[in-house]
């Protein structure tokens, strides 16, 4: 989430690329309602520290999704966040996810999915998935674009 500042700060950080050139990021968890659980400010990687065997990104994961571990809950992630590790990590603790994956990311799934050349002639909305043994699949899904999902 990005929150829109004009003021002076060390947080803010500036893109060129981007219609509001200051602002403050921030990771954040929200609700089915739009509502926000959880919310942690962006420091940038200085101010991120690795706690377990997965990157800075799955450590933020984590910690936001640490109030649900009670339950069993369901987590959409965006193409920035999903790894296998992590997902795999999420299942242990009863909370389901769904992320879309770059095409590097998939690990040895990708041997058992379909090659890119053969889902190209395939039309569109075709699939073709592969599931490990922890109960993780893996699904490619032909649309406009190649999408990876986990």
């Amino acid at each position: 989430m990005v929150v829109p500042f004009n003021g002076r700060n060390s947080l803010k950080q500036y893109k060129v690329s981007k219609t509001t050139k200051q602002d403050f990021k921030s990771w954040v968890r929200f609700g089915v309602s739009g509502n926000v659980y959880e919310f942690e400010p962006y420091q940038g990687i200085s101010g991120c520290t690795q706690t377990s065997e997965h990157d800075v990104i799955g450590d933020v994961v984590i910690r936001l999704c640490h109030g649900l571990k009670k339950k069993t809950a369901k987590v959409y992630f965006d193409n920035f966040f999903p790894s296998i590790t992590l997902v795999e990590k999420l299942g242990k603790e009863n909370i389901y996810s769904f992320g879309i994956l770059h095409a590097n990311t998939v690990g040895d799934a990708a041997n058992k999915l379909v090659r890119e050349n053969e889902m190209k002639k395939k039309d569109r909305g075709s699939a073709s998935y592969a599931t490990s043994e922890e109960g993780i699949t893996a699904m490619w899904w032909k649309d406009n674009s190649r999408d990876n999902n986990l």
